[in-house]
């Protein structure tokens, strides 16, 4: 699934390019497998509220489990409080689950989590150091330089450097890479 040209913005609690808020109790609320969010994509939010909320560039905010595997997130964040995160912004109670993904966004996958559940990334890359997430810079994501910096991605099945310089494309939809 791949997302272009697409802006989400409200003044509500929760904004993500998937899903604004991914609850289900502490069972499973979302997976994502194989999306793809370019450069032209933005989410924002301006919630200055005090109720639970939060802007990721895939799940806004939830209390349920997530899981993020072989995707990318390229676009822009923006928020009135520091809930935000590249993929999510603010999960509480269910478990966090990110692997073989990267991101060039400024801030960190995810960016608050609490309750009861546990967070395992592995096999990923951003522009912040964290747990299971190489830090580099946005120039060794792209190119041909990239599937030598980010080994861990599925060059295989799920991306391919861009011959053009810029950041891997997603590798399974004919025409797009």
């Amino acid at each position: 699934l791949i997302f272009s040209h697409c802006s989400v913005s409200t003044t509500n609690r929760g904004a993500g390019i998937i899903f604004g808020r991914a609850d289900a109790n502490g069972t499973t609320a979302a997976i994502i497998e194989h999306v793809y969010v370019d450069e032209t994509c933005k989410v924002s939010a301006n919630y200055t509220g005090t109720s639970p909320h939060g802007v990721g560039g895939f799940v806004g905010m939830g209390g349920g489990n997530v899981t993020i595997k072989n995707s990318a997130f390229l676009g822009s964040i923006s928020d009135a409080t520091s809930k935000h995160g590249a993929f999510i912004g603010n999960l509480w109670g269910g478990n966090i689950d990110i692997s073989n993904s990267f991101t060039n966004a400024s801030v960190k996958f995810f960016k608050t989590f609490s309750g009861g559940g546990y967070t395992v990334v592995s096999n990923s890359y951003g522009t912040q150091a964290e747990a299971g997430v190489t830090a580099l810079t946005t120039d060794k994501m792209m190119g041909s330089a990239a599937k030598t910096n980010m080994p861990a991605l599925d060059w295989i099945t799920s991306f391919e450097p861009d011959s053009d310089g810029g950041y891997p494309k997603i590798a399974f939809v004919s025409g797009y890479a």
